[in-house]
């Protein structure tokens, strides 16, 4: 979707950074879909401890190129040594506040997130049917269409520093009609060693998904940081 190594950095709805995991895990936030559902406005805030600041991304996806906007990719940092309680927010204020009138211009709603139709937290172990180093396969069913859902994700890691993944998935309504689909740019190729499907949301208009992708992403230190990344894609109704 996104033509640089920002893409990389789409992080997961709440998840905090925790002393569990020793490489930098920053928030995702949903910041809303536009009122006709056609852009898809996120931010990530967090700590950078190589160069001692607290940042926040910000990027506005157009759903039917399943890439950014031209102008929607931001970014802002500021220079700060975080103490213990911090909630690590500040460049993410600033930058919200900077983008107040580019919000407007996209007509973005922040009431309109979407709904969630997949949640790896509290969903995986029972919509999981295959893992593995190159492939994972999720079926689970979305209870308020009454749908089912078959998504496999498949990527190629043999070198960690140009992998890539596709996604393909089925969804099965309930008088039995199928439709297939596939998402992803495997020409593009990333510095990560392992891909996950994290979280998967359906547009207010219900006609496109959003999958949020957790990656894994390699430091010179030996413990990878946590990163996201999301993929857009129209479905049939």
């Amino acid at each position: 979707m996104i033509k640089t190594l920002f893409r990389l950095w789409i992080l997961p709805l709440f998840i905090v950074s925790t002393s569990v995991w020793a490489g930098d895990v920053a928030t995702f936030v949903n910041m809303g879909f536009s009122n006709d559902a056609t852009i898809f406005f996120f931010s990530q805030y967090g700590y950078d401890d190589h160069k001692n600041e607290v940042y926040a991304q910000a990027i506005f996806v157009d759903i039917i190129n399943n890439d950014y906007t031209s102008d929607g990719l931001q970014y802002h940092s500021i220079p700060s040594i975080p103490q213990s309680g911090d909630t690590l927010d500040g460049a993410f204020l600033e930058l919200v506040e900077r983008l107040s009138s580019m919000r407007k211009h996209y007509n973005i709603n922040f009431a309109n997130k979407g709904r969630i139709i997949y949640a790896s937290s509290v969903m995986r172990e029972t919509a999981r049917t295959f893992f593995s180093k190159t492939s994972e396969n999720l079926k689970f069913r979305d209870f308020q269409d009454n749908r089912t859902f078959d998504v496999t994700l498949n990527q190629q890691i043999t070198n960690p520093k140009a992998s890539t993944f596709t996604i393909d998935f089925v969804i099965t309504k309930a008088d039995g009609s199928q439709k297939s689909y596939k998402v992803g740019s495997p020409a593009i190729t990333r510095s990560v060693s392992h891909y996950e499907i994290d979280r998967i949301i359906v547009s207010p208009s219900g006609e496109s998904l959003i999958f949020i992708i957790s990656m894994r992403m390699p430091t010179k230190t030996g413990t990878p940081n946590v990163r996201y990344m999301v993929e857009a894609i129209k479905i049939e109704k």
